[in-house]
């Protein structure tokens, strides 16, 4: 197997994780909550736009920031991956 193989496996496997701890966050923070993509979105859109005049009591930013990271996504030729390159 090659590097940027395992490397994309690494990734996917990590993003898998994160989306596993993030529905069972949200089913428990958000009783009755459908975690199908098409329900997720048309809640996501639903949210106002940051600086709006709506009632927000969503934590402060600062108790949900997530560190920034520097990276690039290139295609990777003959494949139908995508590399992802933490910088």
């Amino acid at each position: 197997m090659h590097r940027s193989s395992s490397a994309s496996i690494g990734i996917l496997a990590e993003l898998r994780d994160r989306a596993r701890y993030m529905e069972r966050i949200l089913k428990y923070e958000v009783k009755d909550v459908a975690l199908d993509t098409e329900s997720l979105r048309l809640r996501a859109e639903a949210i106002p736009c940051e600086g709006s005049d709506g009632d927000n009591t969503n934590p402060s930013s600062e108790e949900l920031a997530i560190e920034d990271e520097i990276c690039t996504i290139s295609p990777v030729e003959g494949d139908t991956a995508t590399r992802l390159q933490s910088l």
